[in-house]
């Protein structure tokens, strides 16, 4: 580059370096700004996606906690409790709940009570119970001398949970503290997390406790003691995993890795769930790490709330989702600035390059000229023979000027110039297959043409703003009927239109665009051997206008319905004319005036397009509805 900008100033071409820069770094702005703006636009639509599987998990916690209440009402409504009722009040919860490992009520049991509380324990249970308390190397032994003991007396479901009956809760690091806050708060505690003792083995848990007063579940006499007034703990032990996936079953998390946290950040942090989300790559959760950042920029994280403890829960791409969202659109871009760079500076080394020739060649013959007046008067048909040269060499500069701005033009226009000129001039001299060939030349320009001049429209409506005023929707019918009157005639169609269309608040060559479109594709999709029947009526809907034209054409197949409103759609039941762009004309066109854009049709039996636009200032049409009968 270093090397090509030094040839082009030392030749006189300042000016092209000048272009060249200027569209470099107009270019790199461009795109700068379309991926920042890409970017913003994937981390709103990663953030929106994550926030649902983070919300679906707080209720599904919200959720079970409410079941834990309900059995502490239970408990708070009943003077006691017996282990079969409840049995069977709790069968419902663990049906409903599938994540609870145990549900479990631990009375409280003071130490004046306990020998009679384990001997009527063992009668009722039938075998040796007594209060436990965790020993050493995972053993349950007696449990120590002690004022007050909370003993777990009942659990559902009962197998695979035998060892928590007669466990102290009160002895238990993991409950606690979580039973001081639940008798301190008068609200559910949770405990830390710790691992379930099942098959699952190392499969994170989490207990919840709400305290049962003599009173009622939360409350009762505040100049007691808060220990005076505990009838018992209600107990729920849930296994995270299985609460965390039901939340996701609800959920759409296809794109999205899932993963959720207990403590602080780095080491002190553990791990309670970590759900990778479809198509991830091996090795995508190492990517987000401090030294490389999150996959593609994008994370999300919040808080889980759960009975007054926080769990971290964090949403990451997954790799599927990172390849469909690259975000093409700034490179597509950066590589269009660059060749419109690139045109734009060859255009300009051209231009320069036959000015300087241009200079050059006055230069030369103004001496040659300089020289002549300097000869003697013989020489004077010599130097006049010369000025003739010159002014031919002006002649061919200004036929150079003048082709050059023609070379500027499309190419297409050439091609379908020179067809026309071919078969004026020499389709005498060409066999059948030549003048179809030309023939076909011709036909494709105009195509192209046609094709060209609707994506120019198209641009032109999405990027022009047109004046909107007070225009009678009749009018502009009119004229959109005149503008395709050769179409009705050759087809024989037959177009109604009522007497008393409204006004409304919209451009008239736009509107007139609508209608023409609609009426036009009413005509071209006609049946085969039925004359086409348009006809165009409105209604007046609370807030807007809306507009309809029905016909008795070949319909539209269901699958198309939504497709024929998009770009370069057209149906293929019948070949017709045309370039797929004459909806989505209209779809911008409406759209532009607020309004909306639908069709209703079945297959061989007709369409209805309908469009609406706002209603006018008041003072406009108030008629309810009309249709041409």
């Amino acid at each position: 580059m270093t090397s090509l900008v030094g040839s082009l100033r030392a030749r006189g071409y300042g000016r092209a370096v000048l272009v060249f820069f200027l569209s470099l770094f107009l270019s790199l702005a461009a795109f700068t700004a379309t991926r920042t703006s890409e970017q913003k636009r994937r981390e709103s639509e990663f953030k929106e996606r994550a926030r649902r599987p983070a919300a679906a998990v707080q209720q599904n916690i919200d959720l079970y906690l409410e079941e834990i209440q309900s059995i502490g009402k239970f408990y708070a409504a009943s003077r006691l409790v017996e282990r079969g009722e409840f049995q069977a009040f709790v069968q419902g919860i663990l049906s409903r709940r599938r994540a609870i490992e145990a549900l479990e009520w631990a009375p409280r049991v003071g130490l004046a009570e306990r020998a009679a509380f384990e001997a009527e324990a063992q009668r009722e249970i039938s075998g040796d119970f007594r209060i436990l308390e965790p020993g050493e190397q995972a053993r349950r032994v007696p449990a120590g001398r002690r004022q007050v003991y909370y003993p777990v007396w009942y659990v559902e479901p009962l197998e695979h949970n035998e060892t928590a009956l007669g466990i102290d809760l009160g002895a238990s690091a993991i409950y606690a503290n979580a039973l001081g806050s639940a008798r301190a708060r008068d609200a559910i505690a949770a405990t830390r997390p710790f691992p379930l003792p099942r098959e699952d083995e190392g499969e994170p848990g989490v207990a919840v406790l709400l305290a049962v007063h003599h009173g009622g579940v939360a409350g009762g006499d505040p100049s007691r003691e808060p220990s005076d007034q505990v009838h018992g703990f209600v107990v729920g032990v849930f296994r995270v995993g299985d609460l965390v996936d039901e939340a996701l079953e609800r959920v759409r998390t296809g794109f999205v890795e899932v993963s959720l946290y207990e403590g602080g950040a780095g080491a002190t942090r553990r791990i309670l769930y970590a759900r990778p989300g479809v198509g991830q790559a091996a090795g995508n959760r190492e990517a987000a790490t401090a030294e490389q950042g999150p996959p593609g920029g994008l994370a999300y994280s919040t808080t889980v709330q759960v009975a007054g403890r926080r769990w971290i829960m964090e949403c990451l791409p997954t790799a599927k989702y990172l390849a469909s969202n690259k975000g093409w659109m700034s490179w597509a871009v950066l590589a269009a600035g660059l060749v419109l760079t690139g045109l734009l500076t060859a255009c300009v080394v051209t231009v320069l390059g036959r000015a300087t020739w241009a200079e050059g060649l006055v230069a030369e013959r103004t001496t040659e000229l300089s020289e002549a007046n300097e000869r003697l008067e013989e020489e004077i048909t010599e130097r006049t023979r010369a000025e003739g040269a010159l002014r031919a060499r002006n002649r061919e500069l200004e036929s150079f000027v003048y082709t050059a701005s023609h070379d500027l033009r499309t190419p297409l226009v050439s091609i379908e110039g020179f067809a026309r000129l071919l078969e004026e001039d020499y389709a005498d001299r060409l066999d059948s297959e030549g003048r179809e060939y030309l023939w076909r030349v011709r036909a494709n320009a105009a195509d192209m043409d046609s094709l060209l001049s609707d994506l120019l429209e198209l641009s032109r409506v999405t990027r022009t703003q047109e004046p909107k005023a007070t225009v009678s929707v009749a009018e502009v019918v009119a004229q959109a009927l005149q503008q395709l009157d050769h179409a009705i005639k050759d087809s024989g169609a037959t177009v109604v239109v009522p007497e008393d269309l409204p006004t409304v608040c919209a451009s008239a060559t736009r509107l007139r665009q609508v209608f023409t479109n609609l009426v036009s594709n009413a005509i071209k999709f006609s049946r085969e051997g039925a004359a086409p029947q348009v006809e165009i009526g409105w209604e007046k809907l609370p807030n807007a206008y809306r507009f309809l034209v029905r016909d008795n054409g070949i319909g539209i197949p269901e699958q198309y319905r939504e497709r024929v409103f998009e770009l370069f759609t057209r149906l293929k039941e019948k070949d017709v004319t045309g370039t797929g762009i004459g909806l989505a004309i209209v779809t911008r066109i409406v759209e532009d005036h607020g309004g909306e854009l639908g069709v209703e049709s079945r297959a061989s039996e007709g369409s209805t397009f309908w469009f609406t636009l706002p209603h006018e200032e008041p003072g406009g049409s108030t008629r309810e509805s009309a249709f041409a009968a």
